[in-house]
C-alpha cells in the first residue's frame, strides 16, 4: 500500500474529524489545505 506524503499528513492533521464545520469555515478550510499541497 502506498504511503502518504508530507504534505497529506500535514492536511490531515489541520481537520477535526469528528467536528462539523459550517460551509464558510470548510470553504476556507478547503482553500487553505489546497494552497499547502501544491
Amino acid at each position: 500500500m502506498a504511503k502518504h506524503g508530507k504534505s497529506y499528513k500535514d492536511a490531515r492533521g489541520r481537520v477535526d474529524a469528528t467536528r462539523e464545520y459550517d460551509p464558510q469555515e470548510a470553504v476556507r478550510l478547503l482553500k487553505d489545505l489546497k494552497r499547502s499541497t501544491v
